[in-house]
């Protein structure tokens, strides 16, 4: 992701898909297709900046993976959907527990927290 002071829009490498990641949430029906707090997601890119998909990824800080300024946990796209493309989906504002197994709707304001570390 980039950012610029221009309010430019949505534009390809702004728009990202969102998809299930693991098993389904406690308490949610099988065959539903919703996207609900606290459930395993991947992040993936819009197909029209590669051509295959590129799926949001993280890895702890070892000595071969970290950020290059920082130094800590990087943050990548990756073309393979492993654990490390896992992230949960949570409510920016309010408790986690509440809001937990509730649908995510287009307007709220969420945050992401990588599953794996």
């Amino acid at each position: 992701m980039t950012t610029t002071t221009k309010a430019v829009g949505a534009c390809a490498r702004s728009i990202v898909h969102l998809t299930r990641g693991g098993a389904n949430i406690q308490g949610a029906p099988a065959n539903d297709d919703m996207i609900r707090y606290g459930q395993e997601v991947r992040i993936q890119s819009n197909e029209f900046i590669c051509n295959k998909p590129l799926f949001l990824a993280s890895q702890p800080v070892s000595p071969l993976a970290f950020a290059r300024f920082s130094r800590n946990q990087e943050v990548c796209l990756l073309n393979k959907s492993t654990y490390n493309t896992v992230w949960k989906i949570w409510p920016a504002d309010g408790a986690r527990s509440v809001k937990a197994g509730q649908p995510v709707l287009a307007t709220d304001t969420v945050c992401f927290e990588h599953s794996a570390t």
